[in-house]
Order: structure tokens, then sequence, then C-alpha cells
């Protein structure tokens, strides 16, 4: 039973002419790399609590966002179908471990669902215990079989009645009852856990929750919706990031990070400046749009422009982007012990001049067009193809974002300490040139005097 795929993708144009016309393949490109893996890389799989559990009103658990999605029907899911048992999942625990051994995997990464913990998702409103027991024991049963478990705090299934009473994440107020639920999570089970994911895939959770209408909970608030609910949520992540370094790190020792999910963006023209930083935009107001605030503090330079241009070009007296403060900047900025890197398959770019008249949208925000090759293999799914390259080239675009990051940290690092140090800097200045023309402007006086003596006694 599928009721939603984990990630969709954009439709794209499969424009074959223009794309065989202008990109040939590169060696690189039809190649595949082939050997061991190193000593130490642990191999696992994964699971979200939604598309896997059934049972999604039993023993307490309270509805999520995608129960009611899925139960209204009208062809929002293919087939009209729903999750209500899926996998079965909660009434199957010791057959998935026993998979799991058979699989030899030594790590699994699932997902806690949040209304099967708090059925209002309030924790003052009341705690389901038998959700806790549940996760407890699984937990446990992960461990005796020597797997490491990975907990995912929140992957798309909101607590419906936070949507219908605050509007979900369009409200700020999300960042607060979040930061409830995972101290709750953290005081569970945080003495066995040591690898926490606060959101899995928040792009997809946003564009297509808020933007498209495509996902729970469906919907369509274009150019301004999304770009308010990944500002909450980017809260919500440094805020449990904080709550677990001041109150549990010390006592448990384990790690929290954020899981996020992007395609490779290749320019289709690779001698054409335009294609290139259309490319770059792909790949900004994807990875970067979340990472670069939990890296660097705030949302990449390029996102700002482009949604700022185009919010005063349609009328707007500030850019549908939110803004962080200084002190969020502050607060935000390097809560994350580790990145998940999700990655399905990738895209030619092209650049597209969209017009802003066309109205406010995630899509025209971009000026980008993205083409796919139709020789790639198919992996089964219209919007899915192999390309094992783009995986490589998007795991070293990450590493070198990293490294631009520390540089910038670095720097940031060096002016805060001369602000905060003028006198230092002084110090500075007066023994690296004041001191020394000091010194030979004396020179220069002493000889001047000598000769002028020299002259009188002669």
């Amino acid at each position: 039973m599928k009721p939603a795929p984990a990630v969709t993708l954009w439709w794209v144009l499969l424009l074959a002419s223009r794309l065989g016309a202008t990109r040939k393949g590169s060696p690189e490109e039809a190649s595949f790399y082939y050997g061991t893996f190193p000593l130490g890389f642990s191999w696992g799989v994964g699971s979200s609590a939604f598309q896997t559990e059934g049972a999604w009103d039993q023993d307490g658990k309270g509805p999520s966002i995608w129960d009611a999605f899925t139960h209204s029907g009208k062809g929002k899911v293919l087939g009209d179908e729903t999750a209500d048992v899926a996998c079965n999942g909660y009434y199957k625990v010791q057959e998935d471990i026993m998979l799991l051994r058979e699989l030899q995997v030594n790590h699994y990464r699932f997902s806690l669902s949040w209304p099967r913990l708090l059925p209002t998702g309030v924790r003052g409103d009341h705690v389901n215990e038998k959700g806790i027991k549940f996760y407890s024991d699984f937990i446990d049963a992960l461990l005796k079989s020597n797997i490491t478990p990975i907990v995912t705090l929140h992957h798309w299934d909101l607590p419906q009645l936070l949507q219908v009473k605050y509007g979900g994440w369009q409200n700020v107020s999300m960042t607060n009852y979040f930061s409830d639920y995972a101290n709750l999570c953290f005081e569970a089970f945080g003495d066995r856990v040591k690898h926490w994911v606060t959101f899995s895939d928040p792009w997809t959770m946003a564009l297509k929750g808020y933007e498209t209408g495509q996902h729970a909970p469906g919907l369509r608030l274009h150019g301004t919706g999304l770009y308010k609910a990944a500002h909450h949520i980017i809260k919500a992540h440094a805020q449990a990031w904080h709550s677990y370094n001041n109150t549990w790190r010390s006592k448990q020792q384990g790690l929290v990070g954020i899981s996020l999910n992007c395609e490779w963006g290749e320019p289709v023209d690779i001698s054409n400046p335009k294609d290139i930083e259309a490319a770059e935009r792909y790949l900004q107001f994807c990875l970067g749009w979340f990472a670069n605030p939990v890296y660097a503090g705030d949302y990449p330079q390029v996102m700002k422009e482009s949604i700022g241009r185009k919010s005063a070009e349609q009328g707007l007296d500030m850019s549908r982007l939110p803004v962080f403060s200084l002190q969020e900047k502050s607060y935000i900025k390097g809560t994350s012990d580790f990145l998940g890197l999700g990655h399905f398959t990738t895209r030619y770019i092209t650049e597209r001049n969209s017009s802003s008249r066309q109205g406010p949208s995630y899509q025209n925000d971009r000026d980008l067009l993205e083409l796919v090759d139709p020789n790639w293999p198919d992996m089964g799914s219209q919007q899915l193809s192999s390309v094992p390259w783009g995986l490589r080239r998007l795991l070293n675009f990450a590493q070198v974002e990293s490294w631009y990051f520390k540089a910038l940290e670095t720097c940031s690092v060096n002016n805060q300490m001369l602000a905060a140090e003028p006198l230092l800097s002084h110090m500075q200045m007066a023994t690296e040139i004041v001191v020394p023309t000091v010194c030979t402007l004396c020179v220069l006086i002493a000889a001047v005097l000598l000769m002028l003596l020299l002259r009188s006694q002669s």
C-alpha cells in the first residue's frame, strides 16, 4: 500500500532534442565506481511512521494531518488509499526486527509518530503512555539485535489538531510545541537513542504541503506559505537542538542533526554562465534553503536577492521570504551535529526568465527549467532516473559548501575579535606601523643633527 511517496519531485519537461544538441556525456558521467567500501562504513535502512505503522486510531493515537488528508479522498492519493493499515508495523515489531537481521544492517532509521505520543500535539494536554511503551520496546528490541536506532522526531505527520487550531507550520507557536514534544522523546528514549534527526526532508514538507497542495495539509499558498512554514521549521529545529544541548547532552552523550533532501542540478551548457548560475540557484533553493541557516545563520544570498526582487516587482513592500533577526541568526547557526543528506536523482538545469506578473510562486522565484536525459536508466517512476554521478557531485558540493561556511565563520570570528577589542587593534597598528616610523624619523633627525654639528666644528 503506497498512500504517498516519501519524496515527490517536480514534473519536468522532457526536451530531448535540445538536451542532446547542447550537452555531450563525459567519461565521468558514464562511469560507475566499483570497489569495496571502507572499514567502518555502516549500512542501514529507514522508514517513516505514517507509511509503515498503520493502527492509525489504536491505543490512544490521535489523528495526523496525513490521516485527514488521505481520508478526504477526491483523488489526493493514488487510488484514494489510506495508511490506516499500511505495513501493519505497529503489530509486527518482531517480524520487522527479524527482517532487519536478515539484511545484516547495523543501523535502522525510523520516525516517531508525534500524535501517537501526544494525541493533540500538546504535551500539557495528555501523554499517551501506550505510545511511549511501543517505541521503548521497539528500541530495546533493536539494541538487543545489535542494530543502532536512528530516530527521526518529525517525518511530516503533524498532529491534526495543531493544524486545525493553529494552522500548522504557518504558525510560529509550532516551535514551542515541537520543543515540548522533542524533550519528551529525549526524556523517554534518550538513554538508549544516541542519534536524533529533528526533521526529515523539510523541503518537500514545505513545498508540497503549503505551495502545491499535493501533500498534507494540502494548502496552496503560492509563493508565501512554503517560506513561512520553512522559517518556522528551521526555528523549531534550532530550539530542539538547544534543548538537547543544554539539558540532555551531558547525560546522554548523543547527537542531534537534520536530514535534507536534494537532487543534483547540472548545467545544460557548462560553457554558459547563465546555465551555471541557474544550476547554483537550483541547489541553493533546495539544499541551501535549510542548510545555510543551520550552518551559516541565514538564507542563501541568491534566495534573498531573487525573492526580494520578485516581491518588489509584484508591488509588495517587503520580501515574501521571512527575515531572521540578528539574535535568531546567532541562535540558529551551528545547530547540527551531523547532516543527513538524501538524494534520488539528477536534473539538467537551464535558465528561464519568469515574469513577475505571473504571480508569486516558488517555481517563478527560481527562474530555471528542469530537464531530464531520455538515455538515463528508468527506475520505474516517471520522476526518477538512475544517475550515479549526480550523487557524487552532490556530495562534493556539500563538502565544498561546508568549507565555505567554515571560512565565513573564521572571517566572522576575526571581525568580532577586532570589534570587541579595539585597543588590541590599535596596539597592533602601533606595533606594526607607528613604532617603526618613529624609530626611522629619530634616526634621520639624529643624522641631520650630527651633520650640522660637524659643519659647525669645521
